[in-house]
């Protein structure tokens, strides 16, 4: 469901839709909101505290080709 969600997304932002694009998850909770930004990165928000074991706060984003982006750290998010 979560792959379609993005595939709608891209495709709303006038951006061909990649089928070789697998992104992989591994949370713990739930995702709410999925966005494409202009330069292709792909931003997801929801109930959850961990990517990957990585402490995150509820927000997280995946690289052009995929792959999560480990690095992006919002710090402590939203209040």
């Amino acid at each position: 469901m979560l792959l379609a969600a993005i595939c709608c997304a891209t495709s709303l932002y006038g951006q061909a839709v990649d089928p070789g694009y697998n992104p992989r998850f591994y949370i713990n909770g739930e995702i709410h909101e999925v966005i494409t930004d202009n330069n292709g990165y792909t931003y997801f928000a929801g109930d959850f505290d961990w990517i990957f074991g990585k402490p995150v706060s509820g927000i997280g984003r995946y690289n052009i080709n995929g792959s999560i982006d480990l690095s992006f750290d919002v710090g402590t998010g939203f209040n």
